[in-house]
């Protein structure tokens, strides 16, 4: 719920209240934490002298405490040459932007000036972040992207569509000192192994226990020295070959929150090699992790909050490589949107090995739906369930309305930023509605694609 209701009542009653405050006034609300009182008057104040470099700052800093950086930006822009903090917002920026050396350049040179010890230490774990993506950027995989999904949060294995022998995993949600943490559970295809995440403390470690009866389960192990380190590792998967393992880290080498990394087990030491980071587009500057390889059917899943709020993840599936190919482009823009999978080559054919779709290729596909892990949906004519098939048109039209109605909350957003005070008067409720009405919309997404595939599997009889 990022840029919504804070920033859009900023100027619509705020300015009306502060309109003749003054230098003093705004400053003494910007110390105090009151920063929809300060960024009115900064507002006011920078109509007069729009190049003032210390309101531009302050100004800029509201918006950014107010969870709307994009507007801040060009306020940082201005006031960045006598006000060096400046920059470390501009490199956030950049960052979540996916233009890491301009991110590099940004908080080089705060650390330069930088005085206040605890920015000083975030700005060097941000640098250390962007120079590693920086790297990565330039070795993208190229993957087949077969879907993806918008889910709940805290129920994001529902999108995992795996086959009973690659094994089960399972989540609860607990709560550790107000934070909610997920704890993992995975459990072999024979039932035999158990590799878990559980809290140490303040972090989260990944354990291994084996099955010595029925009922009794030997004492839990930390997996290896290796994986667990002083940061969190969670969100742990082993291949059916008993070897590779997946997890998820926050350590030194992640661009951002949780990155999936890759190890494999070496018998000749009883251990793990050092885990690498599997790179872009899997990773990112926000949470990616649960990385599931279904290599029965070739099938990759594994889950991101980039863009998303903050109660919601992606879910991606995607044609498992075994053999790793990198996407070649002169073009910068091109290769952030394959990195951000914004752009990505589509799947044109599931490889199911044994398993084969009941249904032929087609040669022109109006999209693509998900009906099991070895079914894709390229037609409304693929649907055998009448109800299904009619959700499905009621879904794809809703998701076309919502795309309509973001374009156009996009468009009322540029449009306040730049409107006079009567115009924003006029403009905000516009917002605020629309704000409203689409987390709405799309929350009934999820739930309409779960029932439209249970319908067409009840048909098709898949269990």
């Amino acid at each position: 719920m990022k840029r919504q209701f804070f920033t859009i009542l900023l100027t619509v009653f705020a300015t009306l209240i502060f309109a003749q405050g003054t230098a003093s006034d705004a400053q003494n609300f910007f110390n105090s934490g009151n920063f929809v009182s300060a960024a009115a008057i900064y507002e006011q104040l920078l109509s007069q002298k729009p190049n003032d470099a210390l309101n531009n700052y302050r100004l800029g800093r509201c918006y950014y405490e107010m969870g709307n950086l994009v507007r801040a930006v060009p306020l940082f822009e201005i006031a960045k040459d006598k006000f060096p903090a400046s920059y470390f917002y501009l490199g956030l920026y950049n960052k979540k932007t996916y233009h890491f050396e301009e991110a590099k350049t940004d908080f080089e040179t705060y650390l330069g000036v930088a005085t206040d010890p605890v920015f000083i230490k975030k700005a060097r774990t941000l640098l250390r972040q962007t120079t590693l993506s920086a790297e990565m950027i330039t070795r993208i995989e190229d993957i087949a992207l077969i879907d993806s999904a918008i889910v709940d949060k805290n129920e994001f294995l529902s999108a995992y569509h795996i086959a009973n022998e690659i094994g089960r995993l399972s989540m609860t949600v607990d709560n550790n000192g107000g934070q909610t943490f997920d704890k993992m559970d995975f459990t072999t295809e024979r039932g035999d192994r158990r590799i878990f995440s559980q809290l140490v403390g303040e972090q989260s470690d990944i354990f291994s226990s084996y099955k010595l009866t029925d009922e009794q389960w030997s004492t839990p192990v930390s997996i290896s020295q290796e994986i667990n380190t002083l940061y969190n590792e969670n969100y742990p998967f082993l291949m059916t070959d008993g070897l590779t393992f997946y997890f998820a880290s926050d350590g030194e080498q992640s661009i951002g929150g949780y990155d999936i990394f890759m190890t494999r087990f070496n018998p000749a030491k009883n251990d793990f090699y050092t885990p690498e980071n599997i790179g872009m587009p899997f990773n990112s500057p926000y949470n990616d992790y649960m990385m599931v390889v279904d290599d029965v059917r070739e099938i990759g899943y594994f889950a991101s909050d980039r863009f998303q709020s903050d109660d919601k993840v992606v879910i991606y599936s995607f044609l498992f490589n075994t053999k790793k190919e990198i996407i070649r482009s002169d073009n910068s823009e091109s290769l952030i949107k394959y990195a951000q999978l914004k752009l990505a080559r589509k799947a044109d054919k599931i490889n199911l090995g044994n398993f084969q779709s009941n249904q032929p290729q087609k040669q022109n596909e109006d999209f693509q739906f998900i009906i099991s892990s070895y079914i894709t949906y390229h037609s409304i004519s693929d649907f055998k369930n009448e109800e299904a098939k009619n959700l499905f048109q009621q879904f794809e039209n809703d998701r076309i309305n919502i795309e309509k109605l973001k374009e156009k909350l996009e468009k009322l957003r540029n449009d306040y930023s730049l409107a006079s005070a009567a115009q924003k008067q006029a403009l905000a409720p516009q917002i605020l509605e629309l704000e409203e009405d689409i987390p709405h919309r799309e929350k009934s997404l999820p739930e309409m694609q779960q029932k439209i595939r249970m319908l067409e599997n009840n048909t098709l009889n898949i269990k």
